[in-house]
């Protein structure tokens, strides 16, 4: 975060006070983020352990989607669209949902007998 801020100007090398401004945003936004794909993502893990649904595809595809509705609530709370934004955050969704798969997903739901 630090350093993408000092690409655009924002924050200098000389300049800790905002090296800390910036990483304190950057916190308080990954605390932000992981409260507002909370409750979505724990429906998802319900039905996927009810339904032992273990499919990468679908664990990436609902990250994904997961990233474009938090992308489409940004853009309605601040009434500007900006859609060259959209496929980061459809992607940041895509790998957080194969992440999970990787993790966890790959044994959802009942063991299946052999």
């Amino acid at each position: 975060m630090v350093f993408a801020l000092s690409l655009y100007g924002f924050v200098g090398e000389s300049d800790p006070a905002m090296q800390g401004i910036a990483i304190s945003f950057a916190f308080a936004m990954a605390v932000y983020s992981g409260a507002l794909a909370a409750v979505p993502m724990l429906a998802a893990i319900v039905l996927a352990e009810a339904f032992g649904w273990r499919s990468f595809f679908f664990w990436s595809l609902f990250g994904g989607a997961l990233g474009l509705a938090g992308k489409a609530l940004q853009d309605n709370a601040e009434g500007v669209q900006t859609p060259g934004v959209v496929a980061l955050y459809a992607t940041a969704g895509l790998v957080a949902g194969a992440v999970y798969w990787l993790t966890a997903g790959r044994s959802s739901g009942p063991t299946r007998d052999a």
